[in-house]
């Protein structure tokens, strides 16, 4: 015989940073799967630095990059063609938030 129990589970956030609504789910890659070049956007409420990072199945970084993000809708295209076949993790980080998104490779 099976009893129920209830729990409480009591959570407390400090220092949490928080993305702006416009900022929240603005990373979109296209086109997915791709071939040659991947075209990444994302909105930034302000200038800031933002660092693309794409990340392999096997959670090796294969390629970095700093991009002066300007105010608004930002876009930068990434060569694939040298990319083998696969799935990869664009991750965009700025201003301490972490942001990623699957897509795959197939030539």
């Amino acid at each position: 015989m099976w009893h129920k129990r209830k729990s409480h589970l009591n959570v407390t956030l400090i220092n949490c940073p928080r993305l702006q609504d416009e900022e929240i789910n603005s990373l979109i890659l296209y086109p997915n799967p791709t071939q040659d070049e991947l075209n990444i956007t994302w909105n930034s409420l302000n200038n800031e630095k933002v660092q693309l990072s794409c990340i392999d199945i096997l959670g090796q970084t294969i390629y970095q990059k700093e991009i002066d993000s300007n105010e608004g809708r930002n876009e930068f295209k990434l060569n694939t063609s040298l990319f083998s076949d696969g799935v990869y993790f664009m991750r965009i980080t700025r201003d301490g938030n972490t942001q990623s998104r699957k897509f795959v490779v197939k030539h």
